[in-house]
């Protein structure tokens, strides 16, 4: 397929993702009215993906690579380098990508070329249930004030963006988790961001897939994530990960932990039902009472 005659690229990486795979690709290749690659990035699986995704690998629009585990920052970005759009849609192996959602990113970002990146609302897939939906800012401004508040704002797997303001801004940082956060600022100084109001991906929500331990790296990062952007505002060097850990306060790290254990809960509940719901959602708020009543109210991430 020619260089010049794509529209957009799809990064997809994946791994030890046999379970979910196939049906991640099908749901792109099944897309329609815009002309687009697909490119998977085996990050050293040990199950079964590399075979499933080899299968699609005769299709003209599929693109293979394959190298030694590396983690997700360092696959997209090599996906970021080697995609050949000058537009570049991400995609995970667990979810689905609903009819229409590339095309009408396209389209979005046709008609505005001051944004950079643009995601959509998503509807979280519990097992094989389609249950709640996202309600995700569609402005720049609501949407950059709730990531540096530390809300989720905008969706990962959903968004679509400019590969060379990506490249401009170095693609994505090597601190691990949150670094969609990181670069969701980044870009923020470059350009705009936006949400679509359609919901353009089925997210499948794995509640006990992050327990507090994790999510406490997830939210140390995450002020990271805010902090560096601060002080790149202000001219300052940015903070290393360790640099941000050995400066951190008792009450900032009183407030990730509560923060972390709080949004462990929530996401436990959505995957529960019943009276276990309802517990699980009682314990969250009584863990960190700002976050957990306005998830519980607005169900956003």
């Amino acid at each position: 397929m020619a260089e010049n005659s794509l529209d957009i690229s799809v990064v997809l990486p994946f791994y030890n993702a046999a379970a979910t795979l196939s049906q991640a690709i099908e749901s792109v290749l099944e897309q329609r009215g815009v002309p687009f690659e697909l490119v998977l990035i085996d990050d050293g699986s040990s199950d079964g993906s590399p075979e499933i995704a080899a299968r699609y690998a005769s299709d003209p629009r599929v693109r293979l690579i394959s190298h030694p585990n590396k983690g997700l920052s360092a696959s997209l970005n090599i996906g970021v380098e080697q995609a050949r759009a000058d537009l570049i849609a991400r995609m995970d192996a667990d979810d689905v990508s609903l009819p229409g959602r590339l095309e009408h990113q396209v389209q979005y970002l046709r008609e505005n070329p001051d944004v950079v990146l643009l995601g959509g609302q998503m509807v979280r897939l519990v097992g094989d249930e389609r249950t709640t939906k996202s309600s995700f800012p569609v402005d720049h401004e609501r949407i950059v004030s709730a990531l540096l508040q530390g809300q989720h704002a905008i969706s990962h797997p959903t968004v679509a963006f400019r590969k060379d303001a990506v490249l401009e801004v170095g693609g994505y940082w090597n601190e691990g988790l949150a670094e969609d956060w990181d670069l969701y600022l980044k870009l923020a100084e470059h350009g705009r961001l936006a949400n679509l109001r359609d919901t353009v991906l089925d997210y499948r929500y794995h509640g006990s897939g992050i327990n507090a331990d994790s999510m406490r790296t997830v939210r140390t990062n995450i002020a990271l994530a805010v902090e560096n952007h601060r002080r790149r505002q202000a001219g300052l060097e940015e903070y290393t990960g360790a640099q941000f850990r050995a400066a951190l306060t008792p009450g900032r790290r009183f407030r990730i932990a509560a923060e972390s254990r709080s949004l462990s809960l929530y996401r436990a509940s959505l995957a529960g039902h019943g009276v276990q719901s309802r517990a699980l959602l009682a314990c969250a708020a009584a863990a960190w009472p700002p976050f957990a009543w306005r998830r519980i109210t607005q169900r956003e991430g």
